[in-house]
Protein backbone atom coordinates (compact mmCIF):
# COMPACT_ATOMS: atom_id res chain seq x y z
CA UNK A 1 0.00 0.00 0.00
CA UNK A 2 1.71 3.19 -0.91
CA UNK A 3 2.06 6.07 1.48
CA UNK A 4 1.43 9.50 1.41
CA UNK A 5 3.91 12.15 0.52
CA UNK A 6 3.28 15.93 0.26
CA UNK A 7 3.86 17.41 -3.41
CA UNK A 8 3.49 20.98 -2.40
CA UNK A 9 -1.20 20.47 -2.52
CA UNK A 10 -2.91 21.02 0.35
CA UNK A 11 -5.74 20.19 -1.31
CA UNK A 12 -5.85 16.95 -3.09
CA UNK A 13 -7.65 13.56 -4.15
CA UNK A 14 -6.94 10.13 -2.11
CA UNK A 15 -7.65 6.97 -3.65
CA UNK A 16 -9.49 5.03 -0.57
CA UNK A 17 -11.16 2.29 -1.39
CA UNK A 18 -12.72 1.36 2.14
CA UNK A 19 -14.65 5.40 2.17
CA UNK A 20 -15.58 5.09 -1.82
CA UNK A 21 -18.24 2.34 -0.46
CA UNK A 22 -19.98 4.43 1.28
CA UNK A 23 -22.13 6.11 -1.07
CA UNK A 24 -23.08 9.63 -1.25
CA UNK A 25 -26.68 8.84 -0.22
CA UNK A 26 -29.83 11.54 -1.96
CA UNK A 27 -32.82 10.46 0.21
CA UNK A 28 -35.01 13.09 -2.43
CA UNK A 29 -34.29 11.27 -5.15
CA UNK A 30 -32.73 7.88 -3.77
CA UNK A 31 -29.59 8.13 -5.73
CA UNK A 32 -26.33 6.95 -4.92
CA UNK A 33 -23.09 7.29 -6.49
CA UNK A 34 -19.57 6.64 -6.05
CA UNK A 35 -16.44 8.56 -5.35
CA UNK A 36 -13.35 6.99 -6.89
CA UNK A 37 -11.22 9.04 -4.99
CA UNK A 38 -12.12 11.23 -1.53
CA UNK A 39 -11.54 14.70 -1.18
CA UNK A 40 -8.54 15.54 1.22
CA UNK A 41 -7.73 19.43 2.62
CA UNK A 42 -4.56 19.95 5.59
CA UNK A 43 -5.44 22.30 7.77
CA UNK A 44 -1.85 24.28 7.75
CA UNK A 45 -0.11 25.40 10.90
CA UNK A 46 0.81 29.24 11.02
CA UNK A 47 4.56 28.83 10.91
CA UNK A 48 7.17 29.15 8.36
CA UNK A 49 7.48 26.04 7.80
CA UNK A 50 6.67 25.36 3.59
CA UNK A 51 5.14 21.62 4.38
CA UNK A 52 2.44 19.84 6.87
CA UNK A 53 4.02 19.35 10.08
CA UNK A 54 5.54 15.35 10.71
CA UNK A 55 2.02 14.65 13.09
CA UNK A 56 -0.03 15.64 9.47
CA UNK A 57 1.97 13.41 7.44
CA UNK A 58 1.51 10.66 9.60
CA UNK A 59 -2.26 10.78 10.33
CA UNK A 60 -2.75 10.49 6.27
CA UNK A 61 -0.94 7.65 6.33
CA UNK A 62 -2.55 6.10 9.57
CA UNK A 63 -5.86 6.43 7.56
CA UNK A 64 -4.59 4.91 4.05
CA UNK A 65 -3.44 1.98 6.19
CA UNK A 66 -5.94 1.58 8.89
CA UNK A 67 -9.24 2.47 6.56
CA UNK A 68 -10.57 -0.43 6.81
CA UNK A 69 -10.51 -0.40 10.85
CA UNK A 70 -11.82 3.64 11.03
CA UNK A 71 -14.88 2.75 8.32
CA UNK A 72 -16.15 -0.36 10.93
CA UNK A 73 -15.68 2.48 13.92
CA UNK A 74 -18.01 5.07 11.77
CA UNK A 75 -20.29 1.57 11.60
CA UNK A 76 -20.23 1.37 15.31
CA UNK A 77 -20.92 4.85 16.17
CA UNK A 78 -23.85 5.06 13.65
CA UNK A 79 -25.41 2.14 15.07
CA UNK A 80 -24.69 2.59 18.89
CA UNK A 81 -24.39 6.65 18.95
CA UNK A 82 -25.86 8.58 16.24
CA UNK A 83 -29.36 6.20 15.31
CA UNK A 84 -30.35 6.20 18.98
CA UNK A 85 -29.78 9.99 19.31
CA UNK A 86 -31.67 10.94 16.41
CA UNK A 87 -34.38 8.03 17.44
CA UNK A 88 -35.43 10.05 20.84
CA UNK A 89 -35.29 13.11 18.36
CA UNK A 90 -37.49 12.02 15.46
CA UNK A 91 -39.26 8.86 17.25
CA UNK A 92 -38.80 5.20 16.69
CA UNK A 93 -41.32 4.79 13.87
CA UNK A 94 -39.65 7.61 11.92
CA UNK A 95 -39.61 5.99 8.29
CA UNK A 96 -35.74 7.58 8.33
CA UNK A 97 -34.55 4.70 10.40
CA UNK A 98 -33.74 1.22 8.44
CA UNK A 99 -32.07 -1.66 9.60
CA UNK A 100 -27.97 -1.51 9.31
CA UNK A 101 -25.92 -4.25 10.36
CA UNK A 102 -23.01 -3.92 9.36
CA UNK A 103 -20.44 -1.40 7.05
CA UNK A 104 -21.97 -2.76 4.10
CA UNK A 105 -24.99 -0.81 5.07
CA UNK A 106 -23.36 2.48 5.96
CA UNK A 107 -24.32 4.18 2.72
CA UNK A 108 -27.95 3.67 3.84
CA UNK A 109 -26.99 6.26 6.06
CA UNK A 110 -24.23 8.42 5.02
CA UNK A 111 -22.12 9.85 1.72
CA UNK A 112 -18.24 10.77 2.12
CA UNK A 113 -17.38 13.70 0.95
CA UNK A 114 -13.99 15.44 2.70
CA UNK A 115 -11.20 14.32 5.28
CA UNK A 116 -9.70 17.49 6.91
CA UNK A 117 -6.22 17.00 8.59
CA UNK A 118 -6.33 19.13 11.70
CA UNK A 119 -3.76 21.36 12.45
CA UNK A 120 -3.82 19.83 16.24
CA UNK A 121 -1.94 16.72 17.31
CA UNK A 122 -1.60 14.32 20.05
CA UNK A 123 1.32 11.67 20.60
CA UNK A 124 2.20 12.69 16.88
CA UNK A 125 -0.80 12.14 15.09
CA UNK A 126 -3.28 14.92 13.88
CA UNK A 127 -6.71 15.06 14.52
CA UNK A 128 -8.83 13.99 11.26
CA UNK A 129 -12.29 15.32 10.72
CA UNK A 130 -14.27 13.22 8.26
CA UNK A 131 -17.43 15.12 6.42
CA UNK A 132 -20.49 13.17 5.65
CA UNK A 133 -22.19 15.72 3.04
CA UNK A 134 -25.30 13.57 3.34
CA UNK A 135 -26.86 12.02 6.41
CA UNK A 136 -29.59 10.33 6.27
CA UNK A 137 -31.05 12.02 9.74
CA UNK A 138 -30.08 14.75 9.18
CA UNK A 139 -30.27 15.89 5.16
CA UNK A 140 -30.20 19.77 5.51
CA UNK A 141 -26.33 20.01 7.04
CA UNK A 142 -25.01 16.24 6.73
CA UNK A 143 -22.29 15.12 9.76
CA UNK A 144 -18.52 15.40 10.85
CA UNK A 145 -17.04 12.77 12.98
CA UNK A 146 -13.28 13.68 14.61
CA UNK A 147 -11.16 11.00 14.92
CA UNK A 148 -7.67 10.88 16.88
CA UNK A 149 -5.94 7.31 14.45
CA UNK A 150 -9.39 4.88 14.78
CA UNK A 151 -10.64 6.67 18.51
CA UNK A 152 -13.75 8.99 17.77
CA UNK A 153 -13.33 12.17 19.47
CA UNK A 154 -16.78 13.93 18.23
CA UNK A 155 -18.82 15.93 15.73
CA UNK A 156 -17.91 19.48 16.35
CA UNK A 157 -15.72 21.11 13.45
CA UNK A 158 -14.79 23.98 15.63
CA UNK A 159 -12.37 21.65 17.13
CA UNK A 160 -14.11 21.57 20.54
CA UNK A 161 -13.48 17.93 21.15
CA UNK A 162 -10.01 17.75 20.01
CA UNK A 163 -8.96 20.46 21.95
CA UNK A 164 -10.86 19.27 25.06
CA UNK A 165 -9.08 16.05 24.23
CA UNK A 166 -5.56 17.47 24.16
CA UNK A 167 -6.06 18.43 27.92
CA UNK A 168 -6.83 22.42 26.71
CA UNK A 169 -10.08 24.70 27.56
CA UNK A 170 -11.70 25.31 24.77
CA UNK A 171 -13.56 28.94 25.90
CA UNK A 172 -9.81 29.83 27.22
CA UNK A 173 -7.72 28.83 23.72
CA UNK A 174 -10.37 30.56 21.43
CA UNK A 175 -9.75 33.71 23.82
CA UNK A 176 -6.06 33.06 23.35
CA UNK A 177 -6.65 33.39 19.88
CA UNK A 178 -9.30 36.51 19.65
CA UNK A 179 -6.63 38.12 22.06
CA UNK A 180 -3.54 37.19 19.55
CA UNK A 181 -5.73 38.79 16.52
CA UNK A 182 -6.82 41.85 17.90
CA UNK A 183 -2.94 42.57 18.89
CA UNK A 184 -1.55 41.89 15.57
CA UNK A 185 -4.32 44.93 14.21
CA UNK A 186 -3.59 46.92 17.57
CA UNK A 187 0.26 46.56 16.58
CA UNK A 188 -0.52 46.86 12.93
CA UNK A 189 1.64 43.82 12.35
CA UNK A 190 0.95 42.70 8.90
CA UNK A 191 3.42 41.09 6.40
CA UNK A 192 3.30 40.45 2.81
CA UNK A 193 4.59 36.62 2.17
CA UNK A 194 7.07 35.53 0.18
CA UNK A 195 8.43 32.07 -1.09
CA UNK A 196 11.27 31.38 0.03
CA UNK A 197 11.60 27.70 -1.06
CA UNK A 198 12.18 26.93 -4.62
CA UNK A 199 10.20 23.73 -4.56
CA UNK A 200 6.73 24.66 -2.25
CA UNK A 201 4.68 27.68 -2.73
CA UNK A 202 3.00 30.13 -0.27
CA UNK A 203 0.95 27.94 2.40
CA UNK A 204 -2.63 28.82 2.55
CA UNK A 205 -2.57 30.93 5.59
CA UNK A 206 0.37 32.99 3.84
CA UNK A 207 -1.87 33.43 0.68
CA UNK A 208 -4.78 34.41 2.97
CA UNK A 209 -2.51 37.15 4.82
CA UNK A 210 -1.19 38.73 1.37
CA UNK A 211 -4.96 38.82 -0.02
CA UNK A 212 -6.00 41.16 2.78
CA UNK A 213 -2.79 42.99 2.95
CA UNK A 214 -2.92 46.40 1.77
CA UNK A 215 -7.03 46.40 2.71
CA UNK A 216 -5.35 46.23 6.40
CA UNK A 217 -2.66 48.42 5.66
CA UNK A 218 -5.40 51.30 4.51
CA UNK A 219 -7.59 50.31 7.97
CA UNK A 220 -4.31 50.81 10.20
CA UNK A 221 -3.68 54.18 8.77
CA UNK A 222 -0.15 52.81 7.51
CA UNK A 223 -1.00 54.83 4.35
CA UNK A 224 2.87 55.50 3.71
CA UNK A 225 3.82 51.78 3.42
CA UNK A 226 0.36 51.12 1.61
CA UNK A 227 1.50 53.58 -1.11
CA UNK A 228 4.83 52.04 -1.55
CA UNK A 229 3.44 48.63 -1.84
CA UNK A 230 1.38 49.17 -4.42
CA UNK A 231 3.99 50.68 -6.34
CA UNK A 232 6.17 48.30 -5.60
CA UNK A 233 3.95 45.14 -6.50
CA UNK A 234 0.60 45.60 -5.48
CA UNK A 235 -0.61 46.85 -9.05
CA UNK A 236 0.28 44.20 -10.33
CA UNK A 237 -1.47 41.48 -8.24
CA UNK A 238 -5.13 41.04 -8.07
CA UNK A 239 -6.45 43.33 -5.54
CA UNK A 240 -10.16 45.06 -5.52
CA UNK A 241 -9.23 48.88 -6.66
CA UNK A 242 -12.68 49.77 -5.69
CA UNK A 243 -13.06 48.47 -2.36
CA UNK A 244 -9.16 49.82 -1.48
CA UNK A 245 -10.64 53.35 -2.85
CA UNK A 246 -13.48 52.47 -0.68
CA UNK A 247 -11.29 52.47 2.49
CA UNK A 248 -9.24 54.83 1.00
CA UNK A 249 -12.11 57.58 1.32
CA UNK A 250 -13.66 56.82 4.23
CA UNK A 251 -10.46 57.19 6.08
CA UNK A 252 -9.40 60.22 4.17
CA UNK A 253 -6.48 58.33 2.53
CA UNK A 254 -5.21 61.50 0.17
CA UNK A 255 -1.74 59.80 -0.73
CA UNK A 256 -3.56 56.34 -1.56
CA UNK A 257 -6.96 58.38 -3.49
CA UNK A 258 -4.23 59.90 -5.70
CA UNK A 259 -2.69 56.75 -6.77
CA UNK A 260 -5.86 54.55 -7.08
CA UNK A 261 -7.13 57.00 -9.03
CA UNK A 262 -4.64 56.83 -11.37
CA UNK A 263 -5.29 53.59 -11.83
Amino acid sequence: MNTYRFNGDWKFKLELEEFSEIFTFDSIDALKWKRDQIDIKILDVHNENPCPESEQINAINYVIINQEKIVEEVFKIVRDQLIPYYKSILGDDSETFIPIKSKEDLSNYLGISSINIFNHFKNDIAYVMLYFNSFRCDSEHGINLIFHKDRFIGTHEDFKEAYEDIGLDYKETLREISNKNQKQFENKDYKFHESTSDRYSLKPWQQQENSIYPFRLLQTDQQDKFVAFMENKGFHLNYGITSLMRIAENNGHEKAIAILKNK
